[in-house]
């Protein structure tokens, strides 16, 4: 019996050594870059992605791609040595995508990607920069340019399933990039059970002058915490389907955001069980404390409304809702939870029922269903 526990340590400890040196094994792809020690001095990324094998690394260099990239395959790291600003991106055609990802657990960091294409007959159609279908991946630290205002539906980053694994892409991160210029900033959508996202991160990131910044559409579980996001039409969207498609954003949760000089700040449509900043009184469930949205400079802070069947109405605890042309707008037929939030006035926002003229405004079609006492008598 001594022999065959000694055969049974040495194998656990073959298996142990086996799973530490996993990374260990991966290869190291230089683009543009001397001393390359896969052997191979790469001049494109595509053709690194290729050459690669699930788990490497690919470094690449600075310059100017004219290339579109497809990474299908598993736990690359793929990042700049020289950062976003000098390692460029611009990919001739973007559909699917400029960089379209259909592999798990990626990691695609440090570029620009960006638009440069005519708006014009030679493309007729929605743009994606970053089209994301697979699961795990992370998507940090680039830029993302577009070509600007289109009449197509053109995506900065683009998270949805379809045709890949399950068809539901799960678990990605979006994660400290800049997204400007385009109709659509960072959308997390699904369409159908098996063209879908769920729990996508979104993260830190500064979206800009687009027509819509942010969207979760019909997308559960998702979290939106950290973000800058100004001067857009909509800064912030989410939005379900529950009644006529079975598809929700239920589970998401908006934390500590500056929403900024946008026409509408957030935009909620047919949305339950979202959580805009707290839910102090355990609406949704337990009790959850969040950092607070500052909502501010907006033409409409907050817009809450149905959508044809659809209806339901997101948890708006502890924020800052101030210096807006309308506080919160609400069209929806259902009651609104906005306790707790700092309307600009220690004597709470300005109502019809109660006028305050130094507080948000409180308005819309059912402004009476919003409950927005206690508030707060300072700022968050």
């Amino acid at each position: 019996m001594k022999w065959l526990r000694s055969l049974g340590i040495f194998a656990v400890a073959v298996l142990l050594l086996s799973i530490s040196s996993i990374r260990a094994w991966a290869v190291t792809h230089h683009v543009r870059i001397k001393g390359s020690p896969c052997g191979v001095n790469h001049l494109s990324i595509q053709h690194a992605i290729n050459h690669a094998s699930d788990e490497d690394e690919i470094l690449v260099g600075q310059g100017i791609y004219s290339e579109c990239i497809t990474i299908n395959k598993n736990e690359l790291i793929i990042y700049s040595q020289r950062g976003p600003h000098r390692t460029i991106i611009r990919p001739p055609e973007l559909v699917p995508a400029g960089v379209y990802i259909t592999g798990n657990d990626n990691v695609f960091e440090g570029f620009t990607v960006e638009d440069r294409t005519l708006n014009g007959s030679r493309h007729p159609h929605a743009h994606r920069l970053i089209f994301v279908q697979g699961d795990g991946n992370l998507i940090a630290d680039n830029i993302l340019r577009g070509r600007g205002v289109t009449s197509y539906a053109d995506v900065g980053i683009l998270v949805r399933g379809g045709g890949v694994g399950d068809g539901v892409a799960s678990d990605n991160t979006i994660d400290s990039n800049e997204v400007f210029n385009v109709v659509n900033g960072i959308l997390s959508v699904s369409v159908s059970l098996t063209n879908a996202a769920e729990w996508t991160g979104v993260f830190s990131n500064y979206v800009h002058n687009c027509n819509q910044g942010i969207y979760i559409d019909r997308s559960p579980n998702c979290w939106v915490g950290g973000n800058i996001v100004v001067n857009n039409g909509f800064g912030v969207a989410v939005r379900s389907r529950e009644t006529t498609q079975g598809l929700s954003s239920a589970g998401t949760i908006l934390t500590g955001n500056i929403v900024s000089n946008n026409t509408v700040g957030a935009l909620f449509v047919a949305c339950n069980n979202v959580i805009v900043g707290s839910d102090v009184d355990g609406v949704i469930g337990d009790p959850f404390i969040g950092d607070p949205n500052d909502f501010t400079a907006n033409d409409i802070g907050i817009l809450v409304t149905d959508e044809n069947g659809d209806t339901g109405t997101p948890t708006i605890n502890y924020n800052n809702i101030e210096g807006n042309g309308v506080g919160l707008e609400n069209d929806s037929s259902q009651q609104v939870n906005a306790k707790y939030n700092w309307w600009g006035d220690p004597n709470g926002p300005n109502v019809p029922s109660s006028p305050n003229p130094n507080g948000d405004t409180i308005e819309g079609t059912h402004w009476d269903l919003v409950l927005y006492s206690p508030w707060s008598t300072t700022p968050l």
